[in-house]
């Protein structure tokens, strides 16, 4: 099977990793690709889990559905088990 259609009959993907306005390379990557996913796969779900550094200090945007502390380890498991 073809990756793009593996990615078409896809119907919920989870993308972790830093996200603006965090400002970070990283941020940016992975904030283009759940735009790039959205514009594509209009149907898809997609959820973001947003690598925090400084809990409470990033206003979010409502595309992220949840933080990870990232020097927290119990919320890796939550967040896996979530996922």
């Amino acid at each position: 099977m073809k990756q793009s259609a593996v990615l078409q009959s896809a119907r919920h993907i989870a993308l972790i990793g830093n996200f603006l306005p965090r400002k970070c390379g990283i941020a940016t990557f992975t904030t283009d690709t759940y735009a790039a996913l959205r514009a594509r796969f209009p149907d898809c779900r997609v959820d973001v889990y947003a690598m925090d550094d400084h809990p409470g200090r990033y206003d979010y945007p409502e595309a992220v559905t949840g933080t990870i502390p990232q020097d927290d380890r119990v919320a890796y498991l939550a967040t896996a088990r979530d996922i």
